[in-house]
């Protein structure tokens, strides 16, 4: 009977400490849940959460606005008699019965049904793709014929895999804060949980260059304030680091400078033969290679100069201006209104995405894939994903293109290093690869910014077209 008691007793004891586990992970899911409900119900209209609910036709919408227009300016006019009625009409009605009678709390059920039925959708997609994954990397160790797509779909798994991981991590330790992360951080869930893409490309691609237009100016105005104000908060108030101020003033100074002369000079190369990023890419020459030379000991002949690999500072971008890279990171679409985020963890997203750009470029050369083969979807990815210029105003041919002349730029010969790990020394200076990739995409997004097709009028007038 004790020995029973002991066990009813433990059986109870764990339960109570199951529930203790699983309780903060289940509240804080409702919480974001319930406070996204409520969000969609005050910011949308009501019948946007009805699948079914019929919308106005063109002809209505255009008397509507019409009537609006007509009615709106009758309110200016001297007659006071005539306001009420002439606001009164301004108000489209529908001529469905029963548009936007839907209860508040039965849209809010709606959208918390759909929302599981997306979690649900998600969920069996993830698996899929993951046995498909494998089943990818069986043919690549077999050194099988593999498809652009499935090379896309593995690396999308990658990063889908470390998403799942920091969700797990926050679920266990960080539940109560999960609801402000999918607040501020929507894209810290998987893939196959991101809300439908515009099917319209034309749509797609407006809001693409619009992003990356106004990530361009605005990392243009961070480098000019820069040059005139001190950095940091309270800099101005520091009596003793006033020459340290001064030289980071002339330090940005001189990058403004050379930015300003290379854009210049690969404007013109760009106008003349369409080379203007090989004009980049000689101007920063001396910016893209690791010149870290191996110390010779005592005692030893002095030979040539050994090279040594890029350090850990060069490789994680820590050599260029902190608004470059967060230009960069805006440029890939990642950042909201409202993002805060710490420089380090800004710094580790834009070098994942110049790592998965190197992978998918070396996977492209090494296995000799046919650019002909990949579909007009495929090539618009391609080029999205490396900032170029791609929408319904350009020809399959034209991208194809610029993606064989970015191949050609980006994978070369490098420099062959002689030994493993640490000890690899080279005969030349080591390219810094991302750097490399980095000074790529920051042109093609100037690029972007200049393109007559642009989603941003004014940004244009800026660069005279």
């Amino acid at each position: 009977a004790n020995r029973q008691r002991r066990r009813r007793r433990r059986r109870i004891a764990l339960t109570k400490r199951n529930r203790a586990m699983i309780s903060p992970s289940v509240s804080s899911l409702l919480k974001f849940l319930s406070v996204a409900a409520c969000f969609k119900v005050v910011r949308c209209d009501v019948t946007s959460f009805r699948s079914d609910q019929p919308s106005l036709s063109a002809a209505a919408s255009r008397r509507h606005r019409q009537r609006a227009s007509d009615s709106l300016s009758s309110v200016f006019r001297p007659s006071p008699s005539r306001r009420a009625s002439a606001i009164a009409s301004a108000i489209p009605v529908s001529s469905e019965p029963n548009a936007g009678n839907q209860n508040l709390i039965v849209a809010a059920g709606t959208y918390v049904v759909n929302s599981f039925k997306k979690f649900a959708d998600g969920s069996s997609q993830l698996w899929k793709n993951y046995q498909s994954a494998k089943d990818i990397r069986r043919r690549l160790g077999a050194d099988e014929r593999v498809s652009y797509s499935d090379f896309m779909l593995l690396q999308t798994g990658k990063e889908d895999k470390q998403k799942l991981m920091n969700l797990g991590f926050m679920m266990v330790f960080a539940s109560e804060m999960l609801p402000y992360c999918f607040m501020f951080f929507p894209n810290m869930m998987p893939s196959t949980f991101a809300p439908d893409a515009d099917p319209e490309e034309i749509a797609e691609h407006e809001r693409r260059s619009r992003i990356r237009s106004h990530a361009v100016v605005e990392t243009c105005l961070a480098l000019e304030s820069a040059v005139h104000k001190p950095p940091g908060m309270f800099a101005v108030f520091n009596i003793f680091q006033r020459g340290k101020a001064g030289k980071a003033r002339e330090r940005s100074a001189s990058t403004v400078n050379r930015a300003a002369l290379i854009l210049e000079i690969a404007a013109r190369e760009e106008e003349e033969d369409g080379e203007g990023g090989d004009a980049v890419l000689d101007l920063l020459g001396d910016v893209l290679v690791a010149r870290n030379v191996e110390k010779v000991p005592k005692g030893k002949k002095n030979g040539p100069p050994r090279y040594l690999p890029p350090t850990k500072l060069q490789t994680r971008l820590g050599t260029i201006p902190k608004p470059i890279v967060k230009g960069l990171f805006k440029c890939e679409g990642l950042a909201d209104p409202f993002f805060i985020m710490p420089s380090f963890m800004l710094r580790n997203n834009v070098v994942a995405h110049l790592n998965r750009i190197n992978d998918a470029d070396e996977f492209l050369v090494r296995k000799e894939i046919d650019l002909s083969g990949l579909s007009r979807r495929e090539l618009i990815d391609a080029c999205a994903r490396r900032f170029i210029p791609a929408g319904p105003a350009r020809s399959n041919g034209s991208m194809r293109d610029d993606l064989a002349l970015w191949l050609r730029r980006s994978v070369d010969k490098k420099a062959q290093p002689k030994g493993k790990g640490k000890k690899q020394t080279s005969d030349v200076p080591m390219p810094i690869h991302e750097l490399k990739i980095a000074a790529m995409l920051g042109y093609n997004a100037i690029l972007t910014a200049k393109d007559s097709t642009s989603g941003s009028p004014l940004p244009r007038l800026l660069h005279g077209q």
